[in-house]
């Protein structure tokens, strides 16, 4: 059929060009000369007619003109269209919007099925439709709300050089211009309107250069059917001095699915479009627009090029870089190496077989030509289509790697809109085009396509199949086969009619909802279908916010039409999933008076599908970015509530009315009421706090949330949450106050277990987070929350996990000045939250800070407030050990021994039996440049194991820091996260773990991801209980060469052929005891290798050349560790992870230092420590997360007793973040005679440096 496509085009422009000849034999070029009084380019046309301008491509591709009157070559002449004053084109002035609009066009203009009557211009090389793109970041396609098209979109800066102009087209000589340029190249068309806008000789923004760009867009319609020509004159800039990213060019439809990047977009090949065409005119690209199935893309240069109008195929042919397989018979081409391993049933695949009879297979070819049904032993393959194919008889084989970023995007917008959120980095296509079976009495033929993608991790097939017309052979009378099969006789796939006539169908259904195509994951030990499963992906791990509200689309699903769903979410709360796809579904969020992950199940008419995580999270956004001169608290009396907008955001919110709401939000009975607020202006939006009480002018105080929202198409999100609290200063405040105080239980029982506030916070720049405390709303950022609610602190800190206490989900909060001393009492200090303000913050808002709005704030009684809330006193804090590794690599022991161990293979990094809690280690030689392996090895990969979260591994695979939890990968790389027992945050380089137990890690990775730092604290209560290569803890250094027997080595730690030899190789992992997943026969596994042996830094330091050893000095100094490492690894990046390593531990030795020699702290009275009490707590049957049957008995409350007698049990819990601990006979010295528990007072202090950037979206409220 697409033969007959371009025949008949070839026909058409031959017949069109004879008839133009008809008229005249004289060839007449279009002419460009310079306008010496605008210097404007201007194309005059001549008054005759003329002939149709032919191209072709020569062996290297490039375009010339061709006169066929003359048959010579001649020079083209300027591509851009007549523009400037003269032409009546209006002329941009800079401005600090960035753009011009709405602009009224007088034709109604369709762009991909939508109706256009206005554009707005943007500078930065844009035109939009419904609203503005004033955007100089460039946000790569698809993406969206910006329904778009990008002529060239990067910063441009008018101020610097160049012009911008536009005009409306209606001049019947210009028009019939445009038509013939559209005619000529693409299909007939008669324009009746157009618009030009010209960015003429533009400069980037901060640039050092005389480099300029000149290009056009051009909107042309004739009522119905619409083109865009994009003219480019010279590009000679792509990226910008300041902003590295290279300009985005294309078409954008704003639903993040429909999308077209030009060639070269978003890389510096960008720049060749003006050396380039899609329609064979030098500098011209012409592409109709009006389709809402999007683009029609002109291919006419190659009969290798195959882009089928509303086809599902991928590009291909020659033209886009394929390489074709030789025709030939039951044969095959391979092994091909592939640039980037993936995963295929768990295996890591690093070559591939393409199979002339529809297969691709690994480890080796198929040349059989009779389909074996599926299972089958040793064909590890993917079948297409597997027949017996005969290229010879028809067809052609085309196959590539993809690593382009324009087709990469569109392949994952392809899985991302069906199955699961999904990033391809690579990707591998092989196209069986008009293939012939090997005998056949009728002319039938197939096409398809396997499309292989990953994304390091998570990998997917997509079967495309464009046309089946025959499923066998006259020989064989065997159907075709289609599906995945493992070759061990028991893991396999077979698509539907597989080994059936019925296999035909394969091109006219689909499991995805789009027909034709089929798309299935296959990295996991099994490939999930809907034949057997109600799921194409096992990633069901949604996200959002508890207040309510947002529309959440659930994809990947297994649906019908005429079926009906809900998801029941906490068991108890049932939500309608309105099916709007054949894999997605809808929810509306309710409510959620709780946070972290719940329980939800889908379920299909009525019926039970699956069970899957949402995880409930309370603010959004960077309040920080959007909003300022906010107030903790407002006066209901005779405040109006100003929120004003950052200048950096008041435009934007402006300009996207279309799109934003703003809510205020009250939380009430367990509703959240929204009520929208009209803006006031671009800069602000105002509020009465008066009209905020709608129940009763008595109440004294009431919180809010500003809420900054969105919806486009059917999905709503919120972009940011921000609490307010507003206060009617009644005269009932004291009576209020005390009241609350009488009714408070006695705090010393909480006090006694929370984890103790470090007295010192010795840092020119307080971490984001240590240990197990977080920063809270009172910070260097936030002033006003300090002054309102802890005068004289400078930061506050919240703990991150909870501690049961009877019924009770309780917190701690340290809070520090200026000089980072711990504050104890009114009207600074921190205090215990009963309510733990991450965990339970709307209870924690009812129950700890009303109060101390009252008592601290509306009355005089702050004392009574921190007698019920008292602050710790720090006095029962303990430093953490600490240690870790980096480089090639070298320890830092527990007890502080520093030596080397450049091993391979997997170790022990130290375990803890007592709380079987356990890490290993991968250490591995690091990669040269030239693709050898250096003398000196590295850390790889940690897996950690232990409590309730199960197995965290970290590693370097596919070059890039991955983090899996259990069997599956995260799928960001930047995230917060709390599971159970765990708290994460990760970065791009880096990732923190903190247990409930008080261990924490942090782990870095170098910048091109080749090695790993890893840095560990933990708690002083699990002295004597380790083992492993961080040595044997208990406070003496000379026996942390002890070897798994327990017997102790007495070695030097400088010495390291001896450690190598008789220490670490002992501590090396078994296969069977490994936490790694080393089931791996396609590759050679990062492992054991016993034969290795490394080079020592007894035998020296050497460098192959001077210019390594002076770079290496000049970063390591005199760090022998450092300089080792660069002169074995030639790796500059390497030494970093020994400085940063230096420079952790010893920011952990000042603390030590510090704390450990301060011996008094100037405190208000508190009965943190001071009072006494015997208390017993006997807690049963916590299984129902928080909740439990608590009996509280107190005896003897004497506040001026020195010591307490305190027993607390807890029975069978299981909430995701709490503690439960039994503890008896604690002093007010802390001297503890019996200690059990999950994260008890000598919490550790691990110090995790973060980004503050970031801080803002993970907070809760101010206390």
């Amino acid at each position: 059929m697409v033969s007959i496509i371009f025949t008949l085009n070839f026909v058409w422009l031959v017949g069109f060009y004879l008839a133009e000849n008809s008229f005249s034999n004289d060839h007449q070029n279009f002419s460009s000369t310079i306008d010496s009084n605008n210097s404007r380019f201007t194309d005059e046309l001549p008054n005759s007619t003329y002939n149709l301008p032919y191209y072709f491509f020569d062996n290297n591709t490039t375009m010339f003109d061709i006169d066929l009157s003359t048959s010579k070559i001649s020079n083209s002449a300027s591509v851009l269209f007549n523009f400037g004053t003269e032409y009546g084109d209006s002329l941009i002035q800079y401005n600090q919007s960035s753009f011009e609009g709405p602009i009224k066009i007088s034709a109604n203009l369709s762009y991909f099925g939508l109706t256009i009557s206005e554009i707005f211009i943007s500078i930065n090389g844009l035109i939009s439709f419904f609203e503005p793109i004033p955007d100089f970041f460039i946000s790569p396609f698809p993406t969206l709300n910006y329904i778009s098209i990008a002529a060239f979109w990067n910063s441009i800066d008018s101020t610097k050089g160049g012009d911008i102009y536009h005009r409306e087209i209606t001049d019947a000589m210009t028009l019939e211009k445009i038509s013939l340029d559209i005619s000529s190249t693409i299909e007939q068309f008669n324009a009746t309107w157009a618009y030009l806008v010209t960015w003429y000789e533009v400069a980037p923004y901060y640039s050092f250069s005389d480099e300029r760009n000149s290009f056009q867009v051009l909107l042309a319609s004739n009522g119905n059917v619409s083109y865009t020509i994009l003219n480019y004159e010279k590009l000679e800039w792509s990226s910008t001095f300041l902003f590295s990213g290279h300009a985005q060019v294309g078409f954008n439809f704003g639903d993040g699915y429909r999308f077209l990047s030009l060639p070269g977009s978003l890389t510096e090949n960008v720049l060749n479009l003006a050396n380039d065409s899609n329609v064979g005119v030098l500098r011209r690209w012409i592409y109709r627009t009006d389709d809402p199935n999007f683009l029609n893309i002109s291919c006419n240069s190659n009969i290798y090029c195959f882009n089928f109008t509303n086809s599902i195929f991928y590009e291909s042919g020659s033209k886009y870089g394929d390489s074709v397989i030789q025709k030939n018979d039951d044969f095959y081409e391979g092994p091909i190496g592939v640039s980037k391993n993936f995963s295929f049933f768990g295996k890591y695949i690093s070559e591939i077989f393409i199979n002339t009879n529809g297969l691709i297979s690994f480890l080796q070819p198929i040349t059989e030509y009779s389909p074996i049904p599926f299972p089958t032993y040793n064909y590890i393959s993917i079948a297409g289509f597997w027949n017996d194919i005969d290229t010879t008889k028809g067809g052609d084989i085309f196959y590539r790697e993809i690593t382009d970023t324009i087709t990469l995007q569109k392949i994952s917008q392809d899985i991302s809109s069906t199955v699961e959120q999904f990033n391809a980095t690579w990707a591998y296509l092989v196209t069986w085009y008009e293939v012939a079976p090997y005998s056949s009495l009728l002319d039938q033929r197939n096409s398809f396509q396997i499309l292989l993608a990953s994304n390091g991790n998570v990998s997917f097939t997509i079967f495309n199949y464009e046309k089946l017309e025959w499923s066998f052979n006259l020989y064989s009378y065997i159907f075709g086969q289609v599906g995945f099969n493992f070759g061990d006789g028991s893991r396999s796939l077979s698509l539907p009619g597989s080994l059936t006539e019925n296999v035909l169908n394969l091109a006219n259904d689909s499991n995805i909802g789009v027909p034709g195509r089929w798309i299935y994951r296959i990295d996991d030990s099994d490939i999930l279908d809907c034949s057997s499963y109600p799921y194409l992906s096992r990633f069901f791990f949604y996200e959002y916010y508890s207040i309510g509200g947002e529309e959440l689309l659930l994809s990947g699903l297994c649906l019908k039409n005429g079926q009906k769903a809900f998801v029941l979410i906490d068991d108890h709360i049932e939500v309608e999933c309105f099916i709007i796809e054949y894999s997605n579904c809808l929810i509306t969020t309710p409510f959620l008076n709780k946070t972290g992950p719940i329980k939800s199940e889908l379920f299909i008419d009525n019926n039970s599908s699956f069970t899957f995580t949402l995880n409930i999270v309370k603010e959004p956004g960077l309040a920080e970015n959007f909003l300022v001169d906010i107030k903790p608290f407002y006066n209901m009396s005779n405040d109006e509530i100003v929120i004003n907008f950052s200048p950096f955001f008041s435009e934007y919110l402006f300009f996207y009315e279309f799109f934003y709401d703003v809510y205020l939000i009250r939380i009430q009975n367990d509703t959240a009421e929204l009520t929208q607020i009209d803006l006031v202006s671009n800069e602000s939006l105002s509020i009465n706090s008066s009209l905020l009480y709608k129940n009763s002018p008595k109440v004294d105080v009431e919180i809010f949330y500003i809420g900054l929202s969105y919806k486009y198409f059917f999905t709503r999100k919120y972009e940011l949450l921000f609490p307010l609290l507003i206060i009617n200063e009644l005269e009932i405040a004291d009576e209020i106050c005390q009241s609350w105080y009488g009714e408070q239980p006695d705090p010393n029982p909480i006090v006694q277990v929370l984890p103790p506030c470090p007295p010192n916070l010795p840092f020119q720049q307080p971490p984001f987070f240590f240990s197990n405390f977080i920063t809270d709303l009172c910070n260097p950022f936030n002033d006003e929350f300090c002054s309102s609610f802890h005068p004289g602190a400078k930061i506050c800190y919240k703990s991150i996990f909870s501690v049961q206490v009877g019924s009770q989900m309780t917190g701690q909060q340290c809070c520090y000045d200026q000089q980072g001393t711990l504050l104890v009492g009114p009207p600074g200090g921190g205090s215990l939250d009963l309510h733990h303000s991450l965990d339970y913050e709307r209870e924690h808002v009812y129950v700890d800070i009303f109060p101390y709005i009252r008592c601290c704030i509306l009355s005089n009684n702050c004392d009574l407030y921190y007698e019920k809330r008292p602050s710790d006193n720090g006095e029962l804090w303990q430093p953490p050990a600490f240690g870790g590794g980096a480089g090639d690599p070298h320890f830092t022991s527990f007890d502080g021994v520093r030596y080397t161990f450049n091993g391979y293979g997997e170790y022990t990094y130290f375990e803890i039996k007592e709380k079987n809690f356990s890490a290993q280690v991968k250490i591995a030689p690091l990669s040269m440049q030239n693709g050898t392996e250096s003398q000196g090895t590295v850390f790889k990969a940690i897996s950690i194991r232990g409590n309730e979260t199960g197995n965290i591994e970290i590693n370097l695979d596919f070059n890039k820091l991955n983090i899996k939890v259990n069997e599956w990968y995260l799928k960001s790389s930047q995230m917060f996260m709390s599971l159970k027992g765990l708290f994460l945050n990760s970065t791009e380089n880096k990732v923190e773990l903190v247990y409930d137990n008080g261990i924490s890690f942090e782990i870095q990775s170098t910048p091109n991801h080749n090695a790993l730092l890893i840095f560990t604290s933990l708690p002083q209560f699990f002295k004597g209980q380790t083992t492993g290569l961080m040595g044997n803890f208990n406070g003496n250094n000379s026996d942390d060469f002890t070897l798994p027997n327990g017997t102790v080595l007495d070695l030097n730690p400088q010495n390291d052929k001896d450690i190598f030899e008789y220490f670490g190789q002992e501590w090396q992992v078994s296969e069977n005891m490994s936490f790694f997943d080393n089931d791996n026969e396609f590759k050679q596994i990062l492992g054991r290798n016993a034969a290795y042996v490394p080079k020592f830094m007894q035998d020296g330091i050497s460098f192959e050349n001077s210019t390594l050893e002076e770079q290496a000095k000049e970063v390591c100094g005199n760090d022998a560790f450092c300089l080792f490492d660069v002169s074995i690894t030639g790796d500059i990046s390497i030494a970093s992870t020994n400085l940063n390593l230096n420079s952790l531990i010893s920011s952990f030795e000042q603390i030590t230092s510090r704390n450990s020699s301060n011996s008094s702290l100037d405190t208000t009275d508190s009965p943190s420590k001071s009072s006494s009490s015997e208390t017993t707590l006997i807690s049963t049957d916590s299984s129902k997360s928080s909740s439990s049957e608590t009996t509280l008995i107190s005896t003897d409350s004497s506040s001026k007793l020195s010591s307490s007698k305190t027993t607390l049990i807890s029975i069978d819990s299981s909430s995701s973040s709490k503690t439960n601990f039994v503890s008896t006979t604690t002093s007010n010295q802390g001297d503890t005679a019996t200690t059990t528990n999950n994260a008890k007072k000598n919490m550790h202090f691990g110090i995790v440096f973060l980004s503050f950037v970031s801080s803002m979206l993970f907070l809760g409220l101010m206390y």
